[in-house]
């Protein structure tokens, strides 16, 4: 993925699920990797990250967070080794409890009530950041997934191993960019919700 895409749909307002696999080129590094992200202007608790931290998240940039442009007290965020190998995503939160989770391959690394509601109601990008259109992420991505409720750990296992369908419940958008053409990723989730490519992604 060379530069990002546009989804076209915002998550405001309801309970989410993001869900991803990822293959870093630069695993080590101090430079943060944002694998979804969120059109701005950023403002605090209005701009959704989600993906890798920077040594100023952590001290070595192993760090996996989601973050809403917060300050006093930051977002979320979890110690993780990061590496070059394909690995599955996921970060939940629930609306009425302010409730965060972050898994690594299905398993969970982190589950937090948190003091800050996502305030957010802009497009959602994947590979870059805020209204810069920013290419924050250096990898290739795979079998993105965005829902609009929070899957339980069972689920999120479930999809890892087998890509979601049309029929499941509270799927929003689902990438598994073999489908579409051009400057189009194809939006297999059956609710017409093709992304916009741009560059080589």
């Amino acid at each position: 993925m060379d530069d990002y895409v546009d989804v076209g749909v915002d998550i405001a307002n309801t309970d989410f699920t993001l869900m991803l696999w990822v293959k870093l080129e630069d695993s080590v590094s101090c430079n943060d990797n944002v694998f979804i992200g969120e059109k701005g202007p950023a403002s605090i608790t209005n701009c959704l990250q989600f993906g890798k931290g920077s040594c100023g998240h952590c001290p070595t940039g192993q760090c996996v967070g989601l973050d809403f442009y917060e300050i006093n007290p930051d977002g979320l965020y979890a110690s993780t080794q990061f590496s070059n190998n394909w690995t599955f995503w996921t970060a939940t939160y629930n609306s009425s409890t302010l409730r965060r989770q972050i898994f690594r391959d299905g398993v969970l690394l982190i589950d937090t009530i948190m003091s800050n509601s996502y305030n957010g109601n802009n497009d959602l990008l994947l590979g870059a950041l805020y209204s810069y259109l920013e290419v924050s992420f250096q990898g290739n991505m795979d079998d993105v997934s965005i829902w609009n409720k929070v899957l339980a750990q069972q689920e999120i296992q479930q999809y890892m191993n087998c890509p979601p369908t049309s029929n499941d419940a509270g799927l929003v958008v689902y990438y598994n960019f073999e489908e579409g053409s051009g400057s189009t990723a194809l939006d297999l989730s059956g609710n017409g919700n093709n992304g916009t490519i741009y560059g080589n992604a």
